[in-house]
């Protein structure tokens, strides 16, 4: 979990700095722009935690897996694919030896 939210504050971080520099090259600051940064950020927030649901239920399933999930769900998460197979990974109950 400590992955994701490290993850998730690299990006929040990268996205402040970018609105922060959009926001100050602009000459007419008007009263439209702080409402629409804040929807974008909770936008922007919806949106990568639907982007991390899969490695969040590896990590609260206890996957053994876990690592190789969050790495496919972040380098291919981003091609519908990609997330789905994640997603199915995280949810697939890992074999135990009892299984065998």
């Amino acid at each position: 979990m400590k992955i994701i939210f490290i993850i998730v504050s690299i990006i929040l971080s990268a996205l402040f700095a970018f609105w922060r520099e959009a926001i100050a090259e602009r000459d007419d600051v008007g009263y439209f722009q702080w409402p629409v940064l804040i929807v974008t950020f909770i936008y922007a927030l919806m949106a990568i935690f639907i982007y991390m649901i899969p490695s969040i239920l590896a990590e609260q399933r206890q996957h053994r897996n876990l690592t190789a999930i969050v790495i496919l769900n972040l380098f291919l998460g981003w091609t519908f694919l990609g997330w789905v197979g994640a997603l199915i990974w995280a949810i697939i109950r890992p074999a135990t030896q009892t299984d065998k």
